[in-house]
């Protein structure tokens, strides 16, 4: 058996070496902090939105005797979600919620904005639809990847302005670097 003595001895030795390269261990964890800040920094940002909506087929069931009383019994038609799936990625669907979002403004440019087709198309890219197995169940989900239109540094701009009363030029100062 190990004598308490020795597993103080190791922790001391241990202790000791990281004391010893403590300058060494704080450097590498603050590298680490400032890649992951940058990276983190650089890579665009991801929207995620999603709602699992329930469809059911209208049937009504089609009774060949007056007096038939059994269960009812649904048929699954593997055509169906597939063709809900269409009906979500029409322009009839699709059309309303880009004019209530106003994304044709959102995504266009300062001075015009982007046509309805392109949004719609915009829209179509991001949008996402699944099955839930086994279900009458549609997730929808939207993926917005934005990267970031602030990347661009300017300076403000130094005005002077000359007053005749003090004959001296004045400069509003730079406040620095702002973003674009």
């Amino acid at each position: 058996m190990e004598n308490p003595q020795d597993s103080k001895l190791h922790f001391l030795d241990y202790w000791r070496v990281i004391r010893v390269r403590l300058g060494l261990v704080v450097l590498v964890f603050l590298l680490v902090v400032i890649a992951a800040s940058v990276a983190t920094y650089f890579l665009p940002r991801k929207y995620d939105s999603f709602v699992t909506i329930e469809v059911e087929p209208e049937m009504t069931p089609v009774r060949i005797f007056e007096n038939e009383t059994g269960p009812q019994q649904q048929v699954n038609d593997p055509k169906f979600i597939q063709t809900q799936f269409q009906i979500i990625e029409r322009k009839g669907v699709l059309y309303p919620v880009i004019d209530r979002l106003d994304l044709q403004r959102k995504w266009g440019s300062n001075s015009e904005p982007l046509p309805k087709e392109v949004a719609n198309r915009r829209l179509l890219g991001m949008l996402s639809l699944q099955e839930v197995r086994n279900t009458n169940l549609i997730q929808i989900d939207v993926i917005a990847r934005i990267l970031r239109k602030q990347r661009c540094w300017r300076t403000r701009s130094l005005t002077f302005t000359w007053s005749n009363e003090s004959r001296s030029n004045k400069a509003s100062s730079p406040r620095g670097w702002t973003r674009c």
